[in-house]
């Protein structure tokens, strides 16, 4: 018989805070999702909708042009 374990783990800042070890997936993605409700992040998050694009950008070492996906939109600098 195989048993497959989850560790749930939640990067915060610079920080990995590690939540442990679980039997399944669900559990796992819940201890996480439950440590994010109790330290919700100060970053504005914006545009969700957005998430699913791609990005042209380049690479630092190379310099050669690629396509990335967009993991996160915040607003920077908005003035009232």
């Amino acid at each position: 018989m195989t048993f497959f374990i989850r560790m749930a783990q939640v990067r915060r800042g610079e920080n990995n805070h590690y939540l442990g070890l679980y039997e399944s997936r669900e559990a796992a993605d819940s201890a996480a999702a439950e440590f994010r409700e109790q330290h919700p992040s100060t970053r504005l998050r914006k545009l969700e909708s957005v998430r699913r694009n791609h990005v042209r950008c380049y690479d630092e070492e190379t310099l050669l042009a690629r396509r990335a996906r967009i993991v996160d939109v915040i607003q920077s600098g908005a003035k009232p």
